[in-house]
């Protein structure tokens, strides 16, 4: 528990910093865009690994890279 909170503590701090230098939009867009990245592949990746390599599988890991495209073309233009 203690490492969880360490790790919600240094994400917090780090989003604060990011979002005083780069500002609310872009760190908003790229801060969630990963979260829900990760939020849906983590589970997937441990929980079942085995659907990874199924259709159902190949299109939730196609979108995250589809969402992880959007993700950067918003940083860019940042």
């Amino acid at each position: 528990a203690i490492l969880w909170g360490l790790g919600w503590g240094v994400g917090v701090l780090t989003y604060g910093l990011a979002l005083s230098r780069v500002g609310l939009s872009l760190t908003s867009g790229i801060i969630f865009g990963c979260s829900v990245a990760l939020g849906s592949l983590i589970p997937l990746a441990f929980l079942h690994p085995g659907k990874a390599a199924s259709a159902e599988g190949l299109r939730i890991v196609g979108a995250n890279a589809l969402l992880l495209v959007g993700v950067g073309l918003c940083a860019w233009a940042g």
